[in-house]
């Protein structure tokens, strides 16, 4: 299989960036509404984590996007109409907006409420209310439940496409297919 995209399909690269970051993504958000149900003790090792998975999905998304703009090009759309076309568009834009304000947001959030320093270096979790009234971190929240609506539009769509059209959408993002 070919490392570029083509007309048809999904290159090598493309496949790789995508389901490493819908991986991400998947552990990110669980891993987030997580963090705020357990016992502090139980905390910094979730903060760590979803710290660290998130600069990662913002690593990977920087990378997507540069790989889209400077070396490689999308398959042709599937055929439809032209609302679904733009739909799926937009779902598509509002991903790459909502993973690039949602690490931003969270480093701007452990950035401005000291928590980085409790995580990383004291190895605890940070003291309740030290979120409180930092507006990137309600950014970071609302974003959250974007990003679900997304995600739900999103596998809905594949689903649409895989089982309803019969179309082959789904193999265009397959390794090996």
């Amino acid at each position: 299989m070919a490392m570029m995209s083509n007309a048809n399909r999904y290159g090598n690269v493309a496949i790789a960036l995508h389901w490493i970051s819908g991986l991400a993504i998947l552990l990110l958000v669980p891993l987030g509404f997580l963090m705020q149900a357990v016992e502090p003790a139980s905390q910094v090792v979730l903060y760590r984590a979803h710290a660290i998975l998130g600069l990662t999905a913002l690593f990977l998304t920087v990378l997507r996007v540069v790989w889209w703009i400077a070396f490689d090009r999308k398959p042709v759309a599937i055929d439809g109409p032209g609302w679904q076309k733009g739909l799926a568009r937009g779902v598509h834009v509002l991903f790459y907006v909502a993973l690039l304000v949602l690490g931003a947001s969270g480093i701007a959030t452990m950035a401005l409420s000291g928590a980085g320093e409790f995580i990383f270096e004291r190895g605890i979790a940070p003291p309740p209310g030290i979120f409180d009234d930092i507006a990137p971190r309600m950014v970071h929240g609302l974003l959250a439940w974007l990003l679900i609506v997304l995600l739900v539009l999103h596998v809905g769509a594949v689903l649409l496409h895989q089982f309803r059209k019969r179309d082959g959408m789904l193999a265009r993002m397959l390794p090996g297919s």
